[in-house]
């Protein structure tokens, strides 16, 4: 299993497991994206100052995001990989034909 696919594992059951939250907790695709940028973007202490209830919304935040971000990537990993599939399947009939 790639490390991608291990790290999406991961990432899906936190996010089942947390699924109700972010549903009661008004967590939308637009509010996880704003608040997990800024986590991205900060560093560690900025996190750990917040009240806990703040910090906690915006690591919610971010497992949200980033859940849906990486399941995007993976199906668009498998779009190419089944494009390039494709592509070399129709070159080698289109070699067999010509032979």
């Amino acid at each position: 299993m790639t490390v991608s696919l291990q790290k999406f594992k991961t990432l899906q059951s936190k996010f089942n497991i947390l699924e109700s939250i972010f549903i009661s907790g008004g967590i939308t695709p637009k509010v996880a994206q704003y608040h997990a940028k800024w986590i991205e973007k900060s560093q560690v202490f900025q996190v750990k100052r917040k009240k806990d209830a703040e910090s906690n919304f915006l690591l919610l935040s971010f497992v949200y995001y980033q859940y849906f971000i990486r399941n995007d990537n993976l199906i668009d990993r498998f779009i190419s990989t089944v494009q390039t599939a494709k592509n070399s399947s129709l070159r080698s009939q289109k070699e067999y034909s010509f032979e």
